[in-house]
């Protein structure tokens, strides 16, 4: 078990260094000049690109959570968990109009109760299962957006109570339109555990 917790530390940090890889070269990608070459970008057309479903900008995501429990075991009212979750968006242009993205999601857990026989565990500071997605997105001149990929889960939880100790892998595919922020789309995962992997 704690082999696995070694090889799941090791896994979660390897992501966050090919994230920061990405991004970083992300940034040096695009040969071709800009508007913003000629002039700074007003806030509007930096929060217009943003919205753009293939936009070329990279974006560091740190989304927080605070979960307050209720129900019938006893004590469940007093119980809470908070996590935060990186998620950086990092985009490569591949030629005009096409990008590859890709989007790691590492959570990280700060507090989370867990019911146990007899009452509550908490396992403290640890990072659960870490997930992403690869995609290549194709802008169209009507405002249509194509993407397809692979999405994935990785077992990196540092305690049993964090995760599910299973991979998952599949295939992906979402249209997305830019003019009015509609966005249709599913994923089909492959999964399976990472123990009949090891074995």
């Amino acid at each position: 078990m704690i082999k696995m917790r070694l090889v799941a530390s090791i896994l979660s940090i390897g992501l966050l260094a090919a994230s920061a890889v990405l991004l970083a070269t992300s940034s040096w990608a695009e040969t071709t000049p800009t508007p913003a070459a000629a002039g700074a970008k007003t806030a509007s057309e930096n929060a217009a690109e943003l919205s753009d479903p293939n936009s070329t900008l990279g974006l560091l995501n740190f989304n927080f959570d605070y979960v307050s429990y209720a129900g019938d075991l006893p004590g469940a009212g007093d119980q809470s968990a908070f996590r935060m979750i990186f998620q950086p968006v990092l985009p490569y242009p591949v030629a005009k109009g096409v990008n590859f993205f890709f989007r790691p999601s590492i959570p990280v857990v700060f507090k989370q109760d867990v019911p146990v026989a007899g009452g509550f565990e908490n396992p403290g500071f640890g990072l659960a299962d870490a997930g992403f997605d690869a995609a290549l997105g194709k802008s169209f001149a009507s405002g249509v957006v194509l993407v397809g990929g692979v999405a994935g889960t990785l077992p990196t939880a540092t305690d049993d109570y964090l995760g599910k100790d299973q991979w998952s892998l599949g295939p992906g595919s979402q249209p997305l339109s830019s003019r009015n922020g509609a966005c249709w789309g599913c994923w089909f995962p492959i999964s399976g555990t990472s123990r009949a992997m090891t074995t």
